[in-house]
């Protein structure tokens, strides 16, 4: 069993690990066993019957997105990339040269609908001031698309092509 203190001796200050174990002391804990976030997502949302066959967790963050091939109670694969919610609206904010208040709204609006519309249609912000409904509507797609990308990526390098093909029948859970 490895301490957090191990585990992150690198990438958090030595303050913070000092701080939580005396919280936790101070609580009565006596033990801490520290888990990779997907880790412990999987194990408190999928049920062990789920997890008892491969499975797979994509969580979708801010700033970063992780697949995880799910096993039994670990992880048996995982992969981070440079993508989430965050990645979509700066992409909004670089080609349609909007705030981020308005970028927000776009995605509200647009995000989840999958609105087919023509070169023609205008969005307003709460403002008043129009953009470029299909242009909306092409830059979201395209940064799922190139998302997208990562996931095929990902599936054919450790599962389509390992002769896996029960792997690749299994459900992508999303969190």
């Amino acid at each position: 069993e490895l301490r957090l203190k191990d585990l992150l001796e690198d990438v958090v200050d030595e303050k913070f690990y000092t701080i939580v174990e005396r919280v936790l002391r101070g609580y009565g804990v006596q033990k801490t066993t520290y888990l990779p976030v997907t880790q412990a997502q999987s194990q408190y949302l999928l049920a062990p019957k789920i997890r008892q066959d491969y499975t797979f967790l994509l969580d979708l963050g801010y700033v970063t997105t992780s697949l995880s091939s799910v096993y039994g109670n670990g992880v048996a694969r995982e992969k981070t990339y440079d993508f989430g919610v965050g990645y979509i609206l700066t992409e909004l904010i670089r080609e349609l040269d909007t705030d981020f208040d308005t970028a927000v709204s776009m995605l509200d609006t647009f995000g989840a609908n999958g609105i087919a519309t023509s070169q023609g249609t205008v969005w307003q912000n709460a403002e008043g001031v129009s953009y470029s409904a299909y242009k909306i509507v092409t830059t979201i797609e395209n940064c799922v698309n190139e998302f997208c990308k990562y996931l095929e990526e990902f599936f054919q390098r450790y599962y389509q092509d390992t002769g896996a093909l029960s792997v690749m029948e299994k459900p992508l859970y999303l969190t």
